[in-house]
């Protein structure tokens, strides 16, 4: 494997980042949810979707949560506050927040990632994982036998060459038997490999944090088996991404073909006017 760049990613911006064509975890996360044609309309159409819908708060408060935990010395240049918008002062400051190029957030929103961020901090297990590191590391390699450029940035890389992966979520999310669940659901198993291969790193922890009060962490790492099976999900989405781009040619859930599809093995037949 031919390792083509590693960057800090204090010189590399997120933008650039994603404006890469290189193939994130995410990219092929995307194919293996739904099809190599939602793929090429995220990342190579060249129209886009006519609709831009605004970031959602959940996703707002993810990224805040990761500045004020990763680079804190940044956090205060990228985010800002304000009592209250309804105001024409309020108006008037968040436009100049804006205008700065920070983001907005509410008091209350505020307040909870300071919150989290400190129950990060504090934690046994999580809190001396970024005592020693870097944050926010883009690095991009070639794929071995698919002959594509991949890459990925990660949250965190410290000193014992590990990948720190921090995932903010719901109350209860960061139990085991919740986290495990998630795993599946998203393919975290198929990211923890991806990273590892461009990093070469022999370890990736997920560091979960809920984002409600008491804000419970759960720190994790995948079994074997798990991230081998992460692999091969790579290498799959890998292979089937190549010949899409040999054969030009980007399938959608159907391939060309009227699928005839069965009732879901959960599915009762209950007779018209028969008793639940």
């Amino acid at each position: 494997m031919k390792l083509v760049t590693v960057n800090d990613g204090t010189t590399i911006s997120e933008e650039s980042y994603r404006a890469d064509l290189a193939y994130s975890a995410s990219d092929l996360k995307k194919l293996i949810a739904e099809n190599p044609f939602s793929l090429w309309n995220q990342k190579h159409n060249p129209e886009g979707p006519l609709l831009k819908f605004p970031e959602s708060s959940v996703f707002r408060m993810g990224r805040a949560v990761h500045a004020s935990v990763l680079e804190p010395n940044e956090y205060h240049s990228r985010y800002g506050f304000v009592p209250d918008r309804r105001t024409k002062e309020g108006k008037a400051e968040a436009a100049r927040l804006q205008a700065e190029g920070k983001t907005v957030l509410n008091p209350t929103e505020w307040q909870l990632v300071q919150e989290i961020s400190g129950a990060v901090a504090r934690h046994p297990l999580a809190g001396p994982l970024f005592n020693q590191g870097k944050a926010e590391q883009s690095i991009w390699w070639d794929h071995q036998t698919s002959g594509l450029t991949c890459k990925c940035r990660c949250d965190w890389i410290n000193d014992s060459n590990q990948i720190i992966d921090l995932k903010t979520t719901g109350e209860g999310g960061a139990s085991p038997k919740a986290f495990a669940n998630s795993i599946g659901k998203f393919s975290y198993h198929l990211q923890a490999a991806h990273y590892m291969q461009g990093v070469m790193a022999t370890d990736f922890i997920f560091v979960v944090v809920e984002k409600a009060w008491p804000y419970n962490i759960g720190v994790y790492r995948l079994d074997q088996e798990a991230l081998d099976e992460g692999l091969e999900l790579q290498q799959v989405a890998l292979h089937t991404i190549a010949d899409c781009i040999e054969k030009e040619t980007w399938p959608d859930y159907n391939n060309g073909k009227i699928q005839t599809l069965e009732l879901p093995g959960y599915y009762q037949y209950r007779s018209v006017g028969a008793q639940p």
